[in-house]
């Protein structure tokens, strides 16, 4: 498939149109050819069949891989999986409900696909560089875009949002975003302010050019780039099939669909459902109160002057700038016309079209005003049914009312989950009845979002942002690795399962220092020869023929007492393998690093939870990782009794036999069976039986000197069971969350000892760049 500029007619292929999201001229791109559907064909075909026979056209150079990654995009990790899409029927209207997914909004189903589609334009192009993703958002895309890149290898993402613009729902899925390759900064701005330091961004050849000398490829994961705006086009697609194979219409009987507008995009998506043979009669542009393209649609001209945003109770559509009504232009009136009328707005602010260009455009979108008093009207009138709406689905669902009388079926587009929007909807409805349903059905990925750690609080203005940029792009070579404490050996799992928790060594490498320098807080092994991150960093980098740079700077921040069994030795290696992947560009992957912290290590019981976080149980197998990573439930408390002398590994080994009677292996194996899903679900009674161990604790307890004070704490205390954490002095005790005052009063009682109250990490090794 070969694209077209909008303002340039330059013609690309889907490679290029896919990493540029802009022709010379700064206008978008459109595919050449709209291919028209064969819908008979594609009945009772699944989301994934479906998306493959629409995509195929417009990615024809990714031939049989497209399969692949449409399988990997939509899973059921990521979406209700029966159905993908679900259809709330309602008499002569229905609600198409795109929030069943893993952010709980409808930029879910582009975004799935997107960093698919971008790992293999880069792979199409030979390319070995590392994608930065720069997103604005309104609300929704921003955690979509992240979620659905965290922790992808060769991708980062750098996500603007407006401060004070979005819903703290919203806002929270943002700030505490996982992953190792994100990135997060509110602006003191508004959403059209941060759409346009994007746009700033690809089109500035400093910035370009610094991103190509430091390995990155700058690109966009707004709807401006194809990758994210064609994938739309499935749903509308796969829901006019399910109407079809609902017996709600019959085949080729003409639908209206309603959709709440800001940016554009998703009512384009479907507009071009209609180009490939979807029998669409009126596609209605729903606005808010920042209502620019309902007074274009009606008088032809589109002014950005004076017009000053109003924030809404509905965020996500709180722009201007609709960028995506330059490829409708596009399409209806020509290149040629489109580049003379954006040029007009970036010189006039504003443009004017014809009367007659104007009824050419309104052949196809209706637009309708809504204001804040109707959709909270539209809320209330709705919960009389047992339907909660967001306010933009609200809005949808107005400007879909004047369309109900006629003879023909109207789709809602309902675009988020209401449950994103509790604290404007508990000003518009009885909070009891909020609170009832929210009981019943808050989408998990949305509970206890305040109990999360944040992990993003940065504020810009405006003309920061590219600064950032710029410095993030040269300072990649200068980090901090943050890689939590674990503790293994729990029980049964003798060198193959272990639990992060929340105590960290911190790594700061700098690799634009003139010289070799290594600092230790603790003023340990601070020469080449003697200090494992180094001796690990240039091992692993000669291990891949590469020549060890001389320049070396680390700084270590060391809270894990060494030698204790709490896993710091980890920690140094894993340090030492990703400062050397980062430094000289290795590529290895996610489980490539992994595996070779285990090999170093002798076992992955510390190595996995270290880098995954949460608990997991891993085995080395011909070359490769294999794991297994669960949520420990959070009704547990962790208590670590640490010895106050070391004990080393070689000589915890020692003390274990040299043979064990097959009964007590069997004894082992037995409760390992239990294990991951007894700390998953909190089960008291078998997380007693499953740290019962008949193959190293009782060899190993005499080597630890506190262990009878520790028994004493365990004894006057409320605790489940405890275990010898990894090879090292310390003793883990394992409690009830409701038991933590009379754990602390008996802990207080035994203030000779080191003990200390441990939460699971459940991020895993973390990478900040400075």
């Amino acid at each position: 498939m070969k694209y077209y500029g909008t303002r340039t007619n330059e013609v690309v292929d889907s490679v290029e149109a896919i990493l540029n999201s802009f022709d010379s001229a700064k206008g978008l791109y459109l595919p050449t050819t709209i291919t028209s559907l064969d819908l008979e064909s594609l009945l009772n075909k699944s989301y994934q069949e479906v998306a493959f026979e629409v995509l195929k056209p417009f990615f024809d150079e990714f031939d049989d891989e497209l399969v692949e990654v449409l399988a990997d995009a939509y899973n059921k990790d990521k979406f209700d999986f029966e159905s993908i899409i679900k259809l709330n029927y309602q008499n002569n209207y229905g609600y198409l409900e795109l929030y069943h997914s893993q952010t709980s909004a409808f930029k879910d189903f582009a975004l799935a696909l997107y960093p698919y589609l971008v790992k293999l334009a880069l792979k199409k192009k030979h390319s070995n560089k590392k994608a930065l993703i720069l997103s604005a958002t309104s609300g929704d895309t921003g955690k979509a875009a992240l979620e659905s890149v965290k922790d992808i290898d060769g991708i980062e993402i750098l996500v603007l949002y407006p401060n004070d613009g979005v819903s703290k729902i919203q806002e929270l899925q943002m700030k505490t975003q996982l992953g190792n390759n994100v990135d997060v900064i509110a602006i003191n701005g508004n959403f059209d302010d941060a759409q346009t330091i994007v746009k700033d961004a690809f089109n500035n050849p400093e910035l370009q050019k610094r991103a190509d000398e430091n390995g990155y490829h700058l690109i966009s994961a707004n709807s401006i780039n194809v990758a994210r705006l064609l994938p739309q086009i499935v749903y509308y697609v796969k829901a006019y099939l399910t109407l079809v194979e609902d017996k709600v219409i019959n085949m080729g009987e003409l639908i209206n669909i309603s959709v709440p507008t800001g940016n554009f995009g998703n009512i384009l998506a479907a507009y071009l459902a209609k180009l490939m043979n979807v029998p669409i009669n009126k596609l209605i542009c729903a606005t808010n109160d920042n209502d620019i393209l309902n007074d274009f649609f009606k008088t032809g001209v589109y002014d950005i002057n004076q017009r000053k945003l109003i924030k809404t109770s509905a965020p996500s559509m709180d722009i201007i700038i609709s960028s995506n009504l330059e490829r409708y232009l596009c399409l209806k009136l020509g290149h040629h016309r489109t580049k003379e009328l954006y040029d007009d707005l970036q010189n006039k602010g504003k443009f004017k079209i014809t009367d007659s260009e104007l009824t050419l455009l309104n052949e196809d979108i209706t637009t309708v005003h809504v204001n804040e008093n109707k959709l909270k009207d539209e809320i209330k009138n709705e919960l009389s049914k047992e339907i909660l709406l967001d306010p933009h689905t609200a809005i949808a669902k107005v400007a879909a009312n004047k369309f109900l009388n006629d003879d023909i079926y109207t789709l809602v587009i309902a675009s988020a989950s209401p449950f994103k929007f509790s604290d404007t909807i508990e000003k518009i409805i009885n909070k009891n009845k909020l609170k009832e349903m929210i009981n019943m059905a808050m989408p998990n990925n949305l509970k206890d979002l305040n109990k999360k750690e944040v992990r993003f609080n940065k504020v810009l203005d405006k003309d920061e942002v590219l600064d950032y940029v710029e410095n993030k792009l040269d300072n990649d070579k200068a980090f901090i690795i943050r890689v939590p404490a674990t503790t293994a050996n729990i029980g049964c799992a003798f060198d193959c399962a272990g639990i992060a928790v929340a105590l960290y060594n911190e790594f700061k490498f700098d690799f634009n220092y003139d010289g070799f320098k290594i600092i230790a807080d603790n003023g340990d092994f601070v020469d080449k020869e003697n200090n494992m991150v180094y001796q690990t960093y240039k091992n692993i980098i000669e291990k891949y023929h590469k020549e060890v740079p001389e320049n070396f700077y680390l700084e270590i921040s060391s809270n894990i007492p060494i030698a204790r069994g709490l896993g710091s030795s980890s920690t140094c290696i894993l340090a030492g393998i990703i400062a050397a992947n980062i430094n000289l560009d290795l590529g290895l992957s996610q489980d490539q690093m992994m595996y070779e912290a285990c090999l170093i290590e002798g076992h992955p019981d510390n190595v996995a939870p270290a880098f995954l976080g949460s608990m997991v149980s891993a085995v080395m197998d011909k070359g490769r990782i294999h794991y297994n990573k669960i949520d420990v439930a959070h009704n547990l408390d962790f208590y670590a009794s640490i010895d106050p002398y070391e004990l080393e590994t070689k000589v915890s080994r020692a003390a274990l036999p040299d043979s064990i009677d097959y009964k007590q292996a069997i004894f082992n194996i037995s409760r390992a069976a239990l294990l991951l899903k007894a700390f998953e679900d909190g089960n008291q009674q078998q997380l007693s039986l499953v740290s019962d161990d008949a193959i190293h604790q009782q060899y190993r307890l005499d080597l630890i000197k506190t262990k009878d004070h520790t028994f004493d704490l365990f004894n006057k205390g409320d605790f489940i069971t405890y275990w010898i954490s990894g090879a090292g002095s310390t003793i883990m005790l394992l409690a009830d969350r409701d038991s933590y005052k009379q754990n602390r009063q008996a802990i207080n009682d035994l203030d000779h000892l080191d003990v200390r109250k441990l939460e699971v990490d459940r991020v895993g090794l973390r990478i900040q760049y400075v």
